[in-house]
């Protein structure tokens, strides 16, 4: 890697990405060509409740990544923030301390919390918030915490993980809508707080930050360590928004006939809208539903838990060794392309949507003596998208026909059996765009387009609408798994989630 200082006089951007394995910072140029990537492994403790991070030992990690970052590229004109939403702490507003750990977005002590809410008042809350309730929201793990420290509520504030990063870096309380909304306090289709339930846990606005559009300059650079007399006062600071959300933005050209498909560890499908609607049939639909980046659309998002997870299992807790993509590739390439006939349900840690359910396991169907390791890992990348073409059909107001295909990011993009068999289960082309950190790159983006316009935010993400890979439906093969799926693998799903 280039390790001299850049001194020309070209503009670059950086995007962070507070995720939960691991914190990334990225220089970008104005064409969206990725110039240098700083990752460190997500920090985790304990504290006899469950899992934290440490406040100071995260926010030292971003110091370190930006520091080196903004020495190495003097001429930074922006740092655009993304990651997990439910995540965050509290802040003393009058001492301007920390006081709290951060409870990560999937700690359990909040459970019991979540639990209390009755389904009519479930309901209720999801025509405002489109989210259904959950341990993980920021709300019960901002009650949580109030319960467990001795200290005023009216003097406090709760701040995600992003919007922490963000004051830390300028001292400006700030949010976006994409993380207010998972609060469960957020009206999104009002795109405000909501008083009357804030009320009702005798908390006001003031203990929450100042939403302001995604990718809006919130405040300039003003942490004394990186702001030398090269920076000052000439970094904007932006919240970029949920990263799921950041992901979609830069690979769908807001085009409502195309989906996001994330795949990592866990697996997200996220489509947009331009209405706000939150009928009953939404409601039962499983999907969440937020406000989207651009300001004026919503997206909704589905997940598979135990997606890459699915993968990782197989190879470190069956075959007792490191996944090996190559190697998986290499072996289900050698195989026949006609369905294994093995269902496989992907429920590792338990189901996601259309219902949160961790009593759910997974399980293999149909396998015999003559299957081996090969027709295994082909039946969980099968099963996987099982799952996914589900999913799918559970989202209200989606015409397939209308679809022009899924665009996969993530890193199972990179393997070429893995896609193909998803276009041929989900029935959809699968495009592959030329994105390395698309959750990055989308966050700078939607900092370019509220700042510079929407010439600036085209030329920069011009390279991320040419696809490397484009994944046509195979017909023949496609036709076997829709009978599979049809006669199968839904037969047993029903029963299966009872």
């Amino acid at each position: 890697m280039d390790t001299s200082i850049k001194t020309e006089k070209e503009s670059y951007y950086i995007g962070v990405d507070l995720g939960t394995t691991h914190i990334k910072a990225a220089v970008f140029d104005p064409d969206g060509s990725l110039l240098e990537l700083r990752k460190t492994s997500t920090p985790i403790e304990t504290d006899g409740y469950g899992q934290i991070y440490d406040p100071f030992i995260f926010y030292g990690i971003v110091i370190d990544q930006l520091s080196l970052l903004l020495n190495r590229y003097p001429n930074t004109k922006g740092i655009s923030i993304t990651g997990m939403s439910e995540a965050g702490l509290i802040i003393n507003r009058t001492t301007g301390k920390e006081e709290t750990p951060i409870l990560p977005w999937f700690d359990r002590r909040t459970v019991s919390l979540a639990d209390r809410v009755k389904e009519e008042r479930e309901a209720d809350n999801f025509y405002k918030t489109g989210l259904h309730n959950s341990f993980k929201y920021g709300i019960y793990k901002y009650l949580w915490l109030l319960n467990s420290k001795n200290i005023r509520t009216e003097d406090t504030i709760w701040l995600s993980v992003c919007d922490y990063i963000g004051w830390k870096l300028t001292g400006v309380f700030a949010s976006d809508p994409s993380f207010a909304a998972r609060t469960y306090v957020y009206d999104i289709g009002n795109r405000e707080w909501d008083t009357k339930r804030l009320g009702e846990y005798n908390l006001t606005e003031n203990n929450f930050p100042k939403v302001y559009p995604s990718g809006k300059r919130i405040g300039s650079l003003s942490d004394p360590v990186l702001n030398s007399k090269l920076h000052k006062g000439s970094v904007m600071v932006c919240i970029g928004g949920h990263d799921h959300a950041c992901a979609a933005y830069a690979v769908l050209n807001e085009d409502k006939n195309r989906i996001c498909n994330s795949v990592g560890t866990a697996e997200t499908y996220l489509g947009m809208d331009e209405h706000f609607s939150m009928s009953e049939a939404r409601y039962h639909s499983g999907m969440v539903y937020g406000p989207f980046l651009n300001g004026k659309d919503y997206f909704w998002m589905a997940n598979i838990s135990s997606s890459g997870q699915s993968m990782e299992w197989f190879y470190k807790k069956v075959l007792n060794t490191e996944a090996d993509y190559q190697r998986m590739n290499a072996a289900i390439t050698s195989m026949p392309k006609e369905p294994t006939g093995i269902l496989y349900y992907p429920y590792l840690s338990g189901i996601g949507t259309p219902f949160y359910r961790s009593d759910v396991g997974g399980g293999f169907f149909g396998l015999r003596e003559t299957h081996g390791t090969k027709e295994i890992l082909k039946a969980i990348l099968e099963g996987v998208n099982y799952q996914g073409k589900w999913i799918l059909s559970l989202v209200p107001d989606i015409e397939p026909a209308r679809l022009k295909d899924v665009i996969c990011v993530g890193g199972a993009a990179n393997s070429a059996p893995w896609m193909q068999i998803k276009a041929n289960i989900l029935g959809i082309p699968v495009t592959v765009p030329k994105v390395s950190e698309a959750t990055l790159l989308g966050a700078v983006a939607v900092m370019l387009e509220k700042n510079y316009g929407m010439e600036e935010k085209q030329k920069f993400l011009s390279g991320s609408h040419k696809c490397i890979q484009t994944y046509e439906v195979e017909h023949a093969i496609s036709k076997k798994y829709k009978d599979i799926y049809a006669n199968k693998y839904t037969f047993l799903i029903d029963r299966i989630l009872k």
